[in-house]
């Protein structure tokens, strides 16, 4: 009977203690995530957005085991010529919709320019008969630990020359925001909640200039690379878009603008700034 019960013991033991690391792992990615929630809160009141905090909130993501694997199996982004983005002047802006293809086992993003973003009736879904959606998926594969340092040395770094884009009905895409919804409800936060509530990004057009600035730094022949990024603080859509200008060799601008010049910053401006709004 005793030569049963040690291994048993020990069998208790390592179950115990793997628990007990598992617990104080989840709560040092807690902790991690509540402090760049912290760290990137102020830079997030303007569209531009500094590439140090654009690679914080892609590592975030990384961070989180289910949305890491969604990064590794999934997306961790895509791309669109950058004259969609170029906003009409009856539209307020660019509408970006989440889908998920289940058999290409694909989450992507498909395009719309909206006429008018209503806060009190936010859209449940595309309006557009046919929408263009990104058909040029990357993945990241990355094991932790996270290295933010390394997430902004690959956005330097980044030349992706597959860009292409394909059209996408209306009825299809509907089916396709579903399947990420019912996605989303299989990897589910500690809580038990859904990262993200509402099935969209919604990039304004302040008019300000801002939109034209970022989409000059691609050229006229350029793009506009997506990378999925998290934030502890944006309740209902904790899963962040981050925009990036690409040139026509398929290379993120980073460092230098439209004229040549490097920025204040020494870092080409980047977008983040979409709704909906944080609840709290």
């Amino acid at each position: 009977m005793k030569k049963f019960v040690f291994p048993l013991l020990l069998a208790l033991l390592a179950a115990c203690t793997l628990q007990l690391e598992e617990e104080v792992n989840s709560a040092e990615i807690a902790d991690r995530l509540k402090r760049d929630a912290n760290q990137v809160a102020l830079m997030k009141r303007s569209h531009k957005f500094p590439l140090d905090s654009a690679a914080i909130l892609v590592s975030d993501m990384l961070l989180i085991p289910t949305l890491n694997k969604m990064a590794n199996s999934f997306a961790a982004g895509g791309t669109f010529p950058a004259r969609l983005f170029r906003v009409s002047p009856d539209s307020s802006g660019i509408i970006l919709w989440y889908g998920f293809d289940p058999h290409s086992r694909e989450v992507f993003l498909a395009l719309e320019q909206l006429k008018n973003y209503d806060v009190a009736n936010m859209p449940k879904y595309p309006t557009a008969s046919k929408l263009v959606r990104s058909a040029s998926i990357f993945t990241r594969t990355i094991t932790s630990p996270v290295d933010r340092l390394s997430i902004k040395t690959q956005f330097q770094n980044e030349r992706i020359t597959d860009n292409e884009v394909q059209s996408i009905d209306n009825a299809t895409l509907r089916k396709r925001m579903n399947s990420f919804d019912s996605l989303l409800r299989t990897m589910p936060d500690g809580k038990g909640e859904k990262y993200n509530q509402y099935l969209f990004s919604f990039f304004h057009d302040s008019r300000d200039g801002t939109f034209d600035n970022f989409l000059d730094q691609a050229g006229r022949n350029g793009y506009v690379r997506y990378y999925f990024g998290y934030d502890e603080r944006d309740k209902p859509n904790r899963i962040r878009v981050i925009l990036v200008a690409v040139d026509a060799d398929g290379r993120n601008v980073t460092s230098i603008n439209a004229g040549g010049r490097t920025n204040d910053e020494g870092d080409g401006v980047t977008l983040q700034k979409s709704w909906p709004p944080p609840s709290q």
